[in-house]
């Protein structure tokens, strides 16, 4: 994968799915390893419906794979736990 352009934290105009979620979600991560506020913030996402609600700040990033260009979208908390944690690995 490539990033095209530099990675902005814009706020967003209206609700778009959180892309760094099901990383989250379908990880094979034991929930023992997560600390309480984390716990606190992926309970907080989900009650968002996993959305990145009009009003707040996300990472946007336009990436190229494999000739395709898409354009990526986390919710800051959900993001830095992917981060933190290595969920994403070699993606």
């Amino acid at each position: 994968m490539e990033l095209l352009g530099e990675e902005t934290r814009p706020i967003a105009q209206k609700d778009y799915d959180c892309d760094a979620s099901p990383w989250i979600n379908n990880g094979d991560m034991n929930r023992d390893c997560y600390e309480y506020h984390e716990l606190r913030d992926i309970v907080r996402a989900k009650r968002d419906g996993y959305i990145i609600k009009k009003g707040m700040r996300y990472i946007k990033q336009t990436l190229k794979d494999s000739g395709d260009i898409y354009t990526f979208r986390a919710r800051l908390d959900m993001h830095d736990l992917c981060l933190k944690y290595d969920i994403y690995g070699d993606a």
